[in-house]
């Protein structure tokens, strides 16, 4: 987190439905196109643009601990924990990782956004309690 202040928080950028799915339904892999060597307390932040909202929202934070190349098998045999609806051949071929998080925290406040990539932005978390 070289150039952050200790307030802030990496966050991975995703849409609601599926920021929503690690709070409320136990997700714990995100599928991605690239691997990642992070592996730190990171906040998982729906975007305005991705909600159409006013507002970004910080759903969670959580650990991220390890990330390995997607197999078919994995796929199959780990369907509770990413929860996609959809086949693995009906992935886009270019995703092939998964992402492991865990300790996920619920937060659910509204945060601002500092500039960032499409992927990982930084929030300013010295406000919230706990973070």
């Amino acid at each position: 987190m070289s150039g952050q202040s200790m307030s802030d928080l990496r966050c991975l950028l995703m849409h609601e439905y599926y920021a929503d799915l690690f709070i409320h339904a136990g997700k714990c892999w995100d599928i991605r196109s690239t691997p990642t060597n992070i592996r730190e307390k990171v906040g998982i932040l729906a975007t305005k643009q991705m909600m159409h909202r006013k507002d970004n929202i910080l759903y969670c934070t959580a650990d991220l601990v390890d990330c390995f190349p997607l197999t078919r098998e994995l796929f199959d045999a780990n369907r509770r924990k990413h929860l996609l609806c959809v086949s693995y051949d009906e992935l886009p071929p270019n995703y092939r990782y998964v992402w492991v998080f865990n300790n996920i925290r619920p937060v659910g406040e509204v945060v601002k956004k500092k500039p960032g990539s499409r992927v990982w932005c930084t929030v300013d978390v010295s406000h919230l309690q706990g973070i």
